[in-house]
């Protein structure tokens, strides 16, 4: 039987292959330390690192090191906005972590909770709001979060248009990344479902990608109306 660590391993090498034929911007090989949790380290060894991602999507680098020099600035903002949130007292936050984004808006940042004895080989994330210091639980793992933006990398060059659940096609859709993307489907050629919004109802519309028009029709059976890319 495969362990996490290998089936990480293997879709992230079949992300880094879309990424490749897809968004084929230069990415820089990863050396994540060795105290990391193994499923992290073999994903970021196969996907590697664009500079320009945290400018477009919800990422940031993954090297822990990074992290600790950057959360002193976040907590600083933090205090300023909201100077009683329980994030800014002892035990607040996790002693070991890496951020994994920080809101374009300055809405607030998210990070892993990695503290030992209890840590897992796919991290928990918490949620923090500048603004009223709130702290909670986000409802997916650091390696679906990653998994999900880097899909979005992937297809970002393509055509978007919002669909609802019902108008979706009922046929058995292939999910190529169970572990590390659980809602990215591919609906049929050149046409993908793109992951979900962790935060969405189960009947909030989603979004296909497609090449071209085309290729949507064919799956879906009507015209795109509000494609965008």
């Amino acid at each position: 039987m495969a362990t996490f660590e290998n089936q990480v391993a293997d879709e992230a090498a079949r992300l880094a292959a879309l990424l490749d034929r897809n968004a084929p911007d230069p990415r820089a090989p990863l050396n994540m330390p060795d105290s990391d949790p193994p499923a992290v380290r073999a994903f970021w060894r196969a996907i590697g690192w664009n500079a320009g991602w945290p400018r477009r999507f919800r990422l940031h680098h993954p090297d822990p090191a990074q992290s600790a020099r950057e959360l002193p600035r976040l907590l600083a903002q933090l205090a300023d906005e909201c100077p009683a949130s329980p994030a800014l007292k002892p035990g607040g936050l996790p002693k070991a972590f890496r951020i994994a984004d920080v809101d374009h808006d300055g809405i607030g940042f998210v990070l892993t909770n990695e503290d030992q004895p209890q840590r897992p080989g796919d991290p928990a994330l918490v949620l923090v709001i500048f603004e009223t210091g709130q702290t909670s639980p986000v409802p997916i793992s650091y390696l679906n979060w990653c998994g999900d933006e880097l899909v979005a990398v992937s297809f970002a060059g393509w055509f978007q248009e919002l669909v609802a659940p019902a108008d979706l096609p009922a046929a058995a859709a292939e999910t190529p990344f169970p572990t590390l993307s659980p809602t990215t489907r591919v609906l049929g050629p050149d046409v993908w479902l793109l992951p979900a919004d962790a935060y969405a109802r189960p009947t909030a519309p989603r979004l296909v990608t497609f090449a071209n028009a085309e290729d949507f029709t064919r799956v879906l059976g009507r015209s795109p109306v509000r494609a965008r890319r």
